[in-house]
């Protein structure tokens, strides 16, 4: 619908058949299918070289097997770990695969970005509230997307996703209030349109970076004060 000629739809190898509705939505063959664990690294290795006119990568896998507490005292070292393979080293991975794909010498004509990284976070990179494991994590990844937006250079549009809960499998069983994946996609297809580098998608996390960027202000307005 954003006006892509194909798209790669990557999908964890014992799901693949959950993507035959869409793909038969689609007959002129534009969704291609490619089973992913993005915790292999023989898999994600090959990428690049499969789908190699790819000028947009989003990076939207994401795991949490902590989320029964946010005390750092007592969480499981094991389950921490899973979480960063998913959430962190996935992306990292990925964008290796796609490193020469997305580092483009020069702009396109009309003068936008030739290429686009775009990689889901959470609005826990700044709030720190509960799942410690899963919220290091994204914080982790935020880092590294900073990192991505200098190491591929100004002709790559890079953008961090922040969002609040979104409805997914991950968060059925949570009777907080979550927003639709349609509605952050909807977000999604205008920062890029528009070329922003962050984006908070819903209500939640918008009061939420603002309450962060506050509190940011308040303690460095302390050390000048110093």
């Amino acid at each position: 619908r954003g006006g892509a000629r194909k798209v790669y739809a990557t999908v964890r190898p014992n799901r693949v058949s959950e993507l035959d509705e869409l793909v038969e939505s689609y007959p002129d063959g534009r969704v291609v299918v490619i089973a992913l664990d993005v915790t292999d690294q023989d898999m994600v290795r090959t990428l690049g070289t499969q789908c190699p006119d790819v000028d947009l990568v989003i990076n939207n896998a994401g795991a949490s097997f902590s989320t029964n507490g946010g005390n750092s005292l007592v969480l499981d070292p094991e389950k921490a770990q899973k979480e960063m393979e998913v959430n962190y080293f996935g992306p990292m991975r990925i964008v290796q695969s796609f490193a020469s794909n997305l580092k483009r010498s020069e702009r396109k004509e009309n003068g936008s970005c030739a290429a686009a990284l775009v990689t889901v976070a959470s609005i826990l990179s700044f709030r720190n509230v509960w799942a410690c494991g899963y919220g290091s994590s994204k914080a982790a990844v935020h880092y590294l997307t900073d990192a991505h937006r200098r190491d591929l250079g100004g002709n790559t549009l890079v953008i961090g996703v922040y969002p609040g809960a979104i409805d997914t499998d991950m968060n059925a069983k949570y009777e907080f209030e979550k927003y639709s994946p349609a509605s952050v996609a909807h977000e999604l297809l205008a920062a890029l349109r528009e070329g922003k580098e962050h984006l908070f998608p819903d209500p939640y996390s918008k009061k939420w970076v603002n309450d962060y960027l506050e509190r940011t202000n308040k303690s460095l307005k302390q050390l000048e004060d110093i």
